[in-house]
């Protein structure tokens, strides 16, 4: 009786483990690549990645993470971020910002930031907001944030809850 109850523990351990194995987390490049198929067809746009080196075209900039949000520097809550991934088309049909932060307290200042930059968004020109923009939202899980603006809105979302 006490070998079985032995095994059953163990199996249920490995198990547990497993279930959170596959759920780890991949980089913001790898999540971002993940929205960005969801997305038939695809606009032209541009993709910046924080972790790529500032040679690189697709680094993500202290520069243009400021005129993001406003600022003359990049925002206090990026400190909050240990990898990043945005995509921006250049109709401005789709814009896709995507986060993970350092812990869930960074979590909730970066989900502000990006409730304050939609809400700009929103606001700037409210009769010409295209219904991809009206339908924006910003979606958290675990340490990931998403500012997503897109015509498959409710699809991308369900492939960040699926990727994250």
């Amino acid at each position: 009786m006490y070998r079985r109850s032995l095994v059953l523990l163990l199996c249920l351990v490995c198990l547990f483990l497993s279930v959170g194995c596959a759920g780890s987390p991949s980089s913001a490049r790898e999540v971002l690549a993940a929205l960005q198929k969801e997305q038939a067809p695809l606009p032209a746009g541009a993709c910046y990645h924080l972790l790529t080196p500032s040679d690189q075209a697709e680094h993500l900039s202290d520069a243009l993470l400021a005129s993001l949000f406003g600022e003359t520097e990049p925002p206090v809550a990026m400190s909050e971020v240990e990898d990043a991934a945005f995509f921006f088309a250049y109709n401005g049909s789709c814009e896709l910002l995507l986060f993970r932060c350092k812990s869930v307290r960074g979590r909730d200042r970066v989900a502000q930031m990006c409730l304050a930059r939609l809400s700009y968004l929103q606001g700037v020109h409210p009769d010409q907001a295209s219904e991809a923009l009206q339908n924006g939202s910003v979606t958290v899980r675990g340490r990931w944030v998403l500012l997503c603006i897109s015509p498959q809105h409710e699809a991308t979302l369900a492939v960040f809850r699926r990727a994250t």
